[in-house]
Protein backbone atom coordinates (compact mmCIF):
# COMPACT_ATOMS: atom_id res chain seq x y z
CA UNK A 1 0.00 0.00 0.00
CA UNK A 2 1.46 3.86 -0.90
CA UNK A 3 2.39 6.00 1.64
CA UNK A 4 1.21 9.97 1.38
CA UNK A 5 3.10 12.12 3.66
CA UNK A 6 0.66 14.53 2.59
CA UNK A 7 -2.08 14.30 -0.12
CA UNK A 8 -2.21 17.38 -1.39
CA UNK A 9 -0.41 20.46 -0.99
CA UNK A 10 -0.79 24.29 -2.71
CA UNK A 11 2.02 26.81 -1.97
CA UNK A 12 1.22 26.72 1.65
CA UNK A 13 3.66 29.91 2.06
CA UNK A 14 1.90 33.05 0.58
CA UNK A 15 4.45 35.61 2.50
CA UNK A 16 5.05 38.84 1.02
CA UNK A 17 8.78 38.35 -1.06
CA UNK A 18 10.20 40.11 -3.55
CA UNK A 19 10.10 38.74 -7.09
CA UNK A 20 13.89 39.55 -8.49
CA UNK A 21 15.32 38.05 -11.35
CA UNK A 22 18.57 39.06 -13.39
CA UNK A 23 17.09 38.49 -17.31
CA UNK A 24 19.59 38.03 -19.84
CA UNK A 25 18.62 39.81 -23.13
CA UNK A 26 17.15 37.97 -25.98
CA UNK A 27 19.27 36.18 -28.71
CA UNK A 28 18.70 34.21 -31.61
CA UNK A 29 20.83 31.57 -32.19
CA UNK A 30 20.04 30.40 -35.82
CA UNK A 31 20.27 33.56 -37.45
CA UNK A 32 21.82 31.77 -40.64
CA UNK A 33 19.55 28.23 -41.18
CA UNK A 34 15.52 28.44 -41.40
CA UNK A 35 15.81 25.26 -38.73
CA UNK A 36 14.05 25.61 -35.32
CA UNK A 37 12.47 22.61 -34.20
CA UNK A 38 12.59 21.37 -30.83
CA UNK A 39 15.93 22.77 -29.43
CA UNK A 40 17.61 21.15 -26.51
CA UNK A 41 20.03 22.48 -24.18
CA UNK A 42 22.81 21.26 -22.11
CA UNK A 43 25.92 22.38 -20.61
CA UNK A 44 29.58 21.50 -20.98
CA UNK A 45 32.85 22.32 -19.19
CA UNK A 46 33.20 26.32 -20.96
CA UNK A 47 29.23 26.66 -21.01
CA UNK A 48 25.90 25.89 -23.30
CA UNK A 49 25.37 23.97 -26.20
CA UNK A 50 21.88 24.36 -28.30
CA UNK A 51 20.57 21.32 -30.05
CA UNK A 52 18.52 22.17 -32.48
CA UNK A 53 16.80 20.89 -36.16
CA UNK A 54 15.84 20.81 -39.57
CA UNK A 55 12.38 18.94 -40.85
CA UNK A 56 11.55 20.02 -44.37
CA UNK A 57 13.58 19.37 -47.82
CA UNK A 58 16.27 16.71 -45.92
CA UNK A 59 16.35 16.55 -41.75
CA UNK A 60 19.40 17.71 -40.04
CA UNK A 61 20.63 18.44 -37.11
CA UNK A 62 22.78 21.91 -35.43
CA UNK A 63 24.30 22.59 -32.92
CA UNK A 64 25.43 25.72 -31.70
CA UNK A 65 28.06 26.32 -28.45
CA UNK A 66 28.94 29.45 -26.82
CA UNK A 67 32.18 29.77 -25.81
CA UNK A 68 33.52 33.11 -23.93
CA UNK A 69 30.32 34.49 -24.11
CA UNK A 70 29.71 34.04 -27.77
CA UNK A 71 27.98 32.19 -29.95
CA UNK A 72 30.45 29.88 -32.35
CA UNK A 73 27.13 30.27 -35.30
CA UNK A 74 25.21 26.92 -36.29
CA UNK A 75 26.98 23.88 -36.95
CA UNK A 76 26.03 20.52 -38.49
CA UNK A 77 26.10 17.71 -36.83
CA UNK A 78 26.42 15.33 -39.60
CA UNK A 79 26.97 16.48 -43.40
CA UNK A 80 24.74 13.61 -44.43
CA UNK A 81 21.13 13.72 -44.04
CA UNK A 82 19.96 11.87 -41.23
CA UNK A 83 15.92 10.51 -40.98
CA UNK A 84 15.64 10.95 -37.53
CA UNK A 85 11.76 10.64 -35.56
CA UNK A 86 10.53 14.27 -35.74
CA UNK A 87 6.97 15.61 -34.48
CA UNK A 88 5.92 18.94 -32.60
CA UNK A 89 6.84 16.73 -29.21
CA UNK A 90 9.29 13.78 -30.91
CA UNK A 91 12.89 14.40 -32.06
CA UNK A 92 16.89 13.98 -30.87
CA UNK A 93 17.42 14.77 -27.44
CA UNK A 94 21.09 15.69 -25.69
CA UNK A 95 22.66 15.53 -22.75
CA UNK A 96 26.54 15.99 -21.70
CA UNK A 97 28.50 15.08 -18.42
CA UNK A 98 31.96 17.50 -19.12
CA UNK A 99 33.40 17.32 -22.82
CA UNK A 100 31.47 14.50 -23.68
CA UNK A 101 27.83 14.95 -25.39
CA UNK A 102 25.72 12.38 -26.52
CA UNK A 103 23.12 13.43 -29.31
CA UNK A 104 20.56 10.26 -29.70
CA UNK A 105 17.25 9.68 -31.78
CA UNK A 106 15.18 7.18 -33.47
CA UNK A 107 16.48 6.32 -36.87
CA UNK A 108 13.78 5.98 -39.22
CA UNK A 109 15.62 3.63 -41.66
CA UNK A 110 14.78 0.20 -42.67
CA UNK A 111 15.57 -1.62 -40.25
CA UNK A 112 14.47 1.44 -37.56
CA UNK A 113 17.53 1.88 -35.54
CA UNK A 114 18.54 3.51 -32.04
CA UNK A 115 20.96 5.38 -32.76
CA UNK A 116 23.62 8.38 -31.63
CA UNK A 117 26.56 10.68 -32.28
CA UNK A 118 29.21 11.27 -29.76
CA UNK A 119 31.26 14.06 -28.72
CA UNK A 120 34.94 13.94 -26.78
CA UNK A 121 35.47 17.91 -27.13
CA UNK A 122 32.45 19.44 -25.76
CA UNK A 123 29.88 19.69 -29.13
CA UNK A 124 32.71 20.78 -31.60
CA UNK A 125 33.15 17.45 -33.44
CA UNK A 126 30.84 14.42 -33.44
CA UNK A 127 31.50 11.18 -34.54
CA UNK A 128 29.37 9.84 -37.39
CA UNK A 129 25.91 7.78 -36.41
CA UNK A 130 26.24 5.19 -34.55
CA UNK A 131 23.95 2.29 -33.80
CA UNK A 132 23.25 1.56 -30.28
CA UNK A 133 20.18 -0.92 -31.07
CA UNK A 134 19.02 -2.31 -33.44
CA UNK A 135 14.78 -2.75 -34.08
CA UNK A 136 14.49 -5.13 -36.61
CA UNK A 137 10.96 -5.17 -37.66
CA UNK A 138 10.25 -3.65 -33.97
CA UNK A 139 9.11 -0.01 -33.74
CA UNK A 140 10.05 2.78 -31.14
CA UNK A 141 8.72 6.49 -30.34
CA UNK A 142 10.04 9.12 -28.12
CA UNK A 143 13.33 9.10 -26.63
CA UNK A 144 15.68 10.47 -24.27
CA UNK A 145 19.41 10.34 -22.91
CA UNK A 146 21.31 11.01 -20.00
CA UNK A 147 25.06 10.80 -19.50
CA UNK A 148 25.95 9.35 -16.33
CA UNK A 149 29.02 10.72 -13.98
CA UNK A 150 31.71 8.04 -15.27
CA UNK A 151 30.99 9.10 -19.05
CA UNK A 152 28.10 6.12 -19.98
CA UNK A 153 25.50 6.72 -21.67
CA UNK A 154 21.81 5.68 -20.47
CA UNK A 155 18.64 5.71 -23.45
CA UNK A 156 14.91 5.19 -22.79
CA UNK A 157 12.14 4.96 -25.42
CA UNK A 158 8.92 3.65 -25.44
CA UNK A 159 9.22 -0.16 -27.39
CA UNK A 160 6.46 -2.01 -29.53
CA UNK A 161 6.11 -5.16 -31.24
CA UNK A 162 5.88 -4.84 -35.52
CA UNK A 163 2.33 -3.64 -35.59
CA UNK A 164 2.90 -0.99 -33.08
CA UNK A 165 1.09 -3.57 -29.82
CA UNK A 166 2.65 -4.07 -26.76
CA UNK A 167 4.19 -1.08 -25.66
CA UNK A 168 6.69 -1.12 -23.41
CA UNK A 169 8.53 1.75 -21.92
CA UNK A 170 12.53 0.81 -21.66
CA UNK A 171 16.05 1.71 -21.32
CA UNK A 172 19.67 0.65 -22.66
CA UNK A 173 22.39 1.52 -21.33
CA UNK A 174 26.54 1.40 -21.84
CA UNK A 175 29.02 0.54 -19.70
CA UNK A 176 31.91 1.04 -22.11
CA UNK A 177 31.41 4.88 -23.12
CA UNK A 178 28.63 4.14 -26.18
CA UNK A 179 31.01 0.98 -27.83
CA UNK A 180 28.15 -1.59 -26.51
CA UNK A 181 24.73 -1.18 -25.26
CA UNK A 182 22.71 -3.68 -23.15
CA UNK A 183 19.95 -5.41 -24.20
CA UNK A 184 16.59 -3.84 -23.99
CA UNK A 185 15.94 -3.31 -19.67
CA UNK A 186 11.48 -3.21 -19.52
CA UNK A 187 10.69 -0.38 -17.26
CA UNK A 188 6.66 -0.71 -17.98
CA UNK A 189 5.14 -3.14 -20.16
CA UNK A 190 1.47 -0.69 -19.44
CA UNK A 191 2.67 2.29 -19.65
CA UNK A 192 0.90 5.18 -21.87
CA UNK A 193 1.30 4.54 -25.09
CA UNK A 194 3.04 7.77 -26.71
CA UNK A 195 4.11 9.41 -23.81
CA UNK A 196 7.88 10.23 -23.52
CA UNK A 197 9.65 8.28 -20.90
CA UNK A 198 12.25 10.99 -18.90
CA UNK A 199 15.22 10.13 -17.58
CA UNK A 200 16.49 11.63 -14.00
CA UNK A 201 19.56 11.87 -12.62
CA UNK A 202 21.42 12.23 -9.13
CA UNK A 203 24.94 12.35 -7.79
CA UNK A 204 24.26 8.88 -6.77
CA UNK A 205 21.47 7.45 -9.12
CA UNK A 206 19.23 7.86 -11.89
CA UNK A 207 15.81 6.92 -12.70
CA UNK A 208 12.85 6.41 -15.62
CA UNK A 209 9.96 8.58 -14.93
CA UNK A 210 6.71 7.44 -17.06
CA UNK A 211 3.33 7.43 -17.63
CA UNK A 212 1.78 4.45 -16.75
CA UNK A 213 -1.50 3.38 -17.68
CA UNK A 214 -3.63 1.65 -15.14
CA UNK A 215 -7.04 0.61 -16.85
CA UNK A 216 -6.99 4.45 -18.61
CA UNK A 217 -5.69 5.69 -15.07
CA UNK A 218 -2.63 7.79 -16.94
CA UNK A 219 -0.17 8.64 -13.73
CA UNK A 220 3.41 8.93 -13.38
CA UNK A 221 6.01 7.03 -12.09
CA UNK A 222 9.49 6.49 -11.42
CA UNK A 223 12.02 3.34 -10.99
CA UNK A 224 15.72 4.35 -10.10
CA UNK A 225 18.92 2.33 -10.09
CA UNK A 226 22.49 3.42 -8.92
CA UNK A 227 24.99 5.09 -11.78
CA UNK A 228 27.16 2.02 -11.65
CA UNK A 229 24.41 -0.44 -12.01
CA UNK A 230 21.01 -1.10 -14.61
CA UNK A 231 19.25 -2.95 -11.31
CA UNK A 232 15.49 -0.85 -11.13
CA UNK A 233 13.65 0.10 -8.36
CA UNK A 234 9.76 -1.13 -7.83
CA UNK A 235 7.93 1.73 -9.17
CA UNK A 236 6.74 4.85 -7.34
CA UNK A 237 3.81 6.76 -8.04
CA UNK A 238 4.63 10.23 -8.32
CA UNK A 239 1.73 11.73 -9.72
CA UNK A 240 -1.38 12.19 -7.40
CA UNK A 241 -4.08 13.48 -9.57
CA UNK A 242 -5.63 9.46 -10.99
CA UNK A 243 -6.17 11.07 -14.26
CA UNK A 244 -8.81 8.64 -16.02
CA UNK A 245 -8.80 9.74 -19.89
CA UNK A 246 -9.06 6.69 -23.28
CA UNK A 247 -6.68 8.14 -25.10
CA UNK A 248 -2.80 8.76 -24.67
CA UNK A 249 -2.18 12.57 -23.61
CA UNK A 250 1.22 12.80 -25.43
CA UNK A 251 3.10 14.23 -22.59
CA UNK A 252 6.09 13.96 -20.82
CA UNK A 253 7.24 14.70 -17.11
CA UNK A 254 11.02 16.11 -16.23
CA UNK A 255 12.57 16.56 -13.51
CA UNK A 256 15.81 15.48 -11.31
CA UNK A 257 16.90 12.92 -8.38
CA UNK A 258 18.67 15.17 -5.18
CA UNK A 259 19.73 11.84 -2.94
CA UNK A 260 16.81 9.74 -2.44
CA UNK A 261 14.40 13.10 -3.44
CA UNK A 262 12.78 13.31 -6.80
CA UNK A 263 11.74 16.59 -7.73
CA UNK A 264 9.47 16.36 -10.88
CA UNK A 265 6.98 18.65 -13.01
CA UNK A 266 4.41 17.20 -15.39
CA UNK A 267 0.85 17.91 -17.11
CA UNK A 268 -2.44 16.27 -16.14
CA UNK A 269 -6.80 16.84 -16.37
CA UNK A 270 -8.55 15.65 -13.45
CA UNK A 271 -10.30 18.53 -13.78
CA UNK A 272 -11.56 20.24 -17.16
CA UNK A 273 -8.60 21.96 -18.21
CA UNK A 274 -4.77 20.69 -18.43
CA UNK A 275 -2.52 22.14 -15.82
CA UNK A 276 1.31 21.69 -14.75
CA UNK A 277 2.44 20.09 -11.17
CA UNK A 278 4.74 19.07 -9.78
CA UNK A 279 5.82 16.64 -6.42
CA UNK A 280 8.50 15.57 -4.21
CA UNK A 281 8.72 11.88 -3.82
CA UNK A 282 11.08 9.48 -1.67
CA UNK A 283 11.47 7.48 -3.87
CA UNK A 284 13.50 5.13 -1.27
CA UNK A 285 10.83 4.73 0.72
CA UNK A 286 7.94 5.27 -1.65
CA UNK A 287 6.45 8.36 -0.27
CA UNK A 288 5.15 11.43 -1.53
CA UNK A 289 5.62 14.32 0.47
CA UNK A 290 4.86 17.54 -1.19
CA UNK A 291 2.18 17.77 -4.06
CA UNK A 292 1.52 21.38 -5.75
CA UNK A 293 -0.60 22.59 -8.58
CA UNK A 294 2.06 25.08 -9.94
CA UNK A 295 -0.07 28.18 -11.22
CA UNK A 296 -3.79 28.32 -12.01
CA UNK A 297 -6.29 30.88 -11.84
CA UNK A 298 -9.82 31.41 -13.08
CA UNK A 299 -8.90 32.50 -17.22
CA UNK A 300 -6.28 30.84 -17.86
CA UNK A 301 -5.82 28.29 -20.43
CA UNK A 302 -4.14 25.01 -21.62
CA UNK A 303 -0.56 24.12 -19.58
CA UNK A 304 1.59 21.97 -21.09
CA UNK A 305 4.79 20.41 -21.86
CA UNK A 306 6.81 21.45 -18.63
CA UNK A 307 10.18 21.42 -17.65
CA UNK A 308 12.03 21.23 -14.28
CA UNK A 309 15.60 21.78 -13.17
CA UNK A 310 17.16 22.92 -10.25
CA UNK A 311 18.94 21.65 -6.46
CA UNK A 312 17.40 20.94 -3.45
CA UNK A 313 17.69 24.77 -2.41
CA UNK A 314 15.90 26.18 -5.65
CA UNK A 315 13.95 25.44 -9.10
CA UNK A 316 12.79 26.46 -11.67
CA UNK A 317 9.30 25.40 -13.64
CA UNK A 318 8.44 25.77 -17.23
CA UNK A 319 5.42 25.41 -19.37
CA UNK A 320 3.43 26.25 -22.55
CA UNK A 321 0.39 28.10 -22.29
CA UNK A 322 -2.51 29.45 -24.21
CA UNK A 323 -3.01 33.53 -23.05
CA UNK A 324 -4.48 36.05 -25.14
CA UNK A 325 -5.18 33.94 -28.42
CA UNK A 326 -1.46 32.91 -28.65
CA UNK A 327 0.89 30.16 -27.04
CA UNK A 328 3.64 31.55 -24.71
CA UNK A 329 6.04 30.27 -22.30
CA UNK A 330 5.80 30.62 -18.36
CA UNK A 331 8.14 30.03 -15.14
CA UNK A 332 7.89 29.91 -11.95
CA UNK A 333 10.54 29.90 -9.65
CA UNK A 334 10.83 28.05 -6.22
CA UNK A 335 13.23 29.12 -3.24
CA UNK A 336 13.70 27.68 -0.13
CA UNK A 337 10.26 26.47 -0.73
CA UNK A 338 8.71 29.50 -1.69
CA UNK A 339 6.72 29.87 -4.57
CA UNK A 340 7.37 33.78 -6.43
CA UNK A 341 4.79 34.53 -8.47
CA UNK A 342 4.88 33.41 -12.28
CA UNK A 343 5.85 34.78 -15.22
CA UNK A 344 6.48 35.14 -19.17
CA UNK A 345 9.85 34.39 -19.92
CA UNK A 346 9.63 35.44 -23.32
CA UNK A 347 9.64 39.12 -22.90
CA UNK A 348 11.21 41.46 -25.66
CA UNK A 349 10.59 38.97 -28.15
CA UNK A 350 8.23 39.48 -30.85
CA UNK A 351 4.52 38.74 -30.63
CA UNK A 352 4.48 35.27 -31.58
CA UNK A 353 3.45 31.78 -30.48
CA UNK A 354 6.41 30.45 -28.49
CA UNK A 355 6.99 26.43 -27.47
CA UNK A 356 9.50 23.45 -27.01
CA UNK A 357 10.72 25.08 -24.00
CA UNK A 358 13.80 23.60 -22.59
CA UNK A 359 16.32 24.53 -19.55
CA UNK A 360 18.91 23.40 -17.26
CA UNK A 361 20.32 25.15 -14.41
CA UNK A 362 23.91 26.15 -13.70
CA UNK A 363 24.87 25.65 -9.83
CA UNK A 364 28.18 27.43 -9.96
CA UNK A 365 26.04 30.76 -10.92
CA UNK A 366 22.45 29.97 -9.75
CA UNK A 367 22.10 30.33 -13.53
CA UNK A 368 19.04 29.14 -15.69
CA UNK A 369 19.88 28.57 -19.17
CA UNK A 370 16.85 28.53 -21.44
CA UNK A 371 16.12 28.52 -24.48
CA UNK A 372 12.55 27.37 -26.59
CA UNK A 373 11.13 28.06 -30.49
CA UNK A 374 9.04 31.06 -31.65
CA UNK A 375 7.26 29.25 -34.51
CA UNK A 376 6.36 32.66 -36.28
CA UNK A 377 9.80 33.52 -36.60
CA UNK A 378 11.24 30.47 -36.79
CA UNK A 379 13.96 30.93 -34.43
CA UNK A 380 15.50 29.20 -31.90
CA UNK A 381 15.99 31.75 -28.72
CA UNK A 382 18.08 31.55 -25.85
CA UNK A 383 18.37 33.16 -22.77
CA UNK A 384 18.98 33.32 -18.88
CA UNK A 385 17.62 34.11 -15.51
CA UNK A 386 19.33 34.28 -12.20
CA UNK A 387 17.20 34.17 -9.23
CA UNK A 388 18.57 36.39 -6.37
CA UNK A 389 17.96 35.46 -3.03
CA UNK A 390 13.99 35.57 -1.74
CA UNK A 391 14.06 38.84 0.74
CA UNK A 392 10.69 38.26 2.55
CA UNK A 393 9.67 41.84 3.84
CA UNK A 394 9.03 40.95 7.79
CA UNK A 395 10.36 37.64 9.75
CA UNK A 396 6.76 38.20 11.59
CA UNK A 397 5.31 37.01 7.92
CA UNK A 398 6.03 33.34 9.05
CA UNK A 399 2.87 32.04 10.09
CA UNK A 400 2.25 28.06 11.06
CA UNK A 401 -1.56 27.24 9.93
CA UNK A 402 -3.03 23.63 11.06
CA UNK A 403 -3.91 21.26 10.30
CA UNK A 404 -3.60 22.38 6.68
CA UNK A 405 -5.11 20.90 4.54
CA UNK A 406 -8.09 20.73 7.01
CA UNK A 407 -12.07 20.16 6.71
CA UNK A 408 -13.55 21.89 9.82
CA UNK A 409 -11.76 24.26 11.14
CA UNK A 410 -7.95 25.87 11.02
CA UNK A 411 -5.84 27.42 13.86
CA UNK A 412 -3.22 30.41 14.21
CA UNK A 413 0.12 29.70 15.56
CA UNK A 414 1.87 33.10 16.19
CA UNK A 415 2.83 35.58 18.61
CA UNK A 416 0.18 38.57 17.59
CA UNK A 417 0.66 42.03 19.31
CA UNK A 418 -3.41 42.57 20.38
CA UNK A 419 -6.19 41.72 18.62
CA UNK A 420 -5.93 40.13 15.73
CA UNK A 421 -8.75 40.26 12.31
CA UNK A 422 -8.99 38.06 9.70
CA UNK A 423 -9.90 37.89 5.94
CA UNK A 424 -10.12 35.18 4.05
CA UNK A 425 -9.92 35.30 0.12
CA UNK A 426 -10.59 32.82 -3.26
CA UNK A 427 -8.20 32.82 -5.50
CA UNK A 428 -9.16 35.46 -7.62
CA UNK A 429 -8.85 37.78 -4.82
CA UNK A 430 -12.73 37.96 -3.71
CA UNK A 431 -13.48 38.81 -0.03
CA UNK A 432 -15.15 35.88 1.52
CA UNK A 433 -14.64 36.30 5.43
CA UNK A 434 -13.71 38.79 7.66
CA UNK A 435 -13.78 38.13 11.39
CA UNK A 436 -11.91 38.50 14.45
CA UNK A 437 -9.54 35.74 14.93
CA UNK A 438 -10.46 33.92 18.19
CA UNK A 439 -8.11 30.77 18.80
CA UNK A 440 -9.73 28.81 16.10
CA UNK A 441 -12.19 29.82 12.10
CA UNK A 442 -14.39 27.59 11.00
CA UNK A 443 -14.62 26.42 7.99
CA UNK A 444 -18.33 25.55 7.67
CA UNK A 445 -19.24 27.98 5.00
CA UNK A 446 -16.12 27.43 2.64
CA UNK A 447 -16.53 24.86 -0.23
CA UNK A 448 -13.44 22.64 -0.45
CA UNK A 449 -10.69 24.92 -2.36
CA UNK A 450 -7.40 26.64 -1.78
CA UNK A 451 -7.51 30.22 0.34
CA UNK A 452 -5.55 33.04 0.81
CA UNK A 453 -5.49 34.21 4.64
CA UNK A 454 -4.40 37.51 5.57
CA UNK A 455 -4.13 38.49 9.42
CA UNK A 456 -3.94 41.96 11.05
CA UNK A 457 -2.80 42.67 14.70
CA UNK A 458 -1.07 46.45 14.44
CA UNK A 459 1.89 46.30 12.20
CA UNK A 460 2.64 44.07 9.37
CA UNK A 461 -0.16 42.04 7.92
CA UNK A 462 0.62 38.38 7.91
CA UNK A 463 -0.63 36.27 5.09
CA UNK A 464 -0.40 32.49 3.74
CA UNK A 465 -2.60 29.87 2.52
CA UNK A 466 -4.44 26.79 3.48
CA UNK A 467 -6.43 23.96 1.82
CA UNK A 468 -9.98 23.14 2.46
CA UNK A 469 -10.59 19.35 1.53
Amino acid sequence: MKKYLLAFLLIFSFTSVSQSFNFSEIEYINPNESTSKRPRICLVDDGPLVMFTKTTSGKQIFVNKMVNGAWLGEQLVSSDEINFQAGTTLGPSIASIGNVVYIAYILESTPKQIAFHKSIDGGLTFSESTTAYDLGVELAEGIDVVVLPDGNPVIAFIHYGPNWENADQVVIRSYDGGTSFTDLISIDDSPCECCTPSLVTGDSTYGVSYRDNDENIRTFKVRTSLNEEANFSSSVETDLTEWEVNSCPVSSSDGFLVGDTLYSAWMSKPNAITQVYMSKADVQNDEVFEFSEIDYQEGYSTQNHPRMDGNSTVQMIVWEEFRESRKDLFGVIIQNGEYEPSFSFTQGDSIEHRESVDLIYEEGSNTFHLVYRNRGENAVVYRTISPNNLSVNSPHNQLVIYPNPATKEIRIKHSFNGDVVYNIYNTVGSLLVSDKYEGSISLDNLQAGVYFIELFDQIPTHKSRFIKL
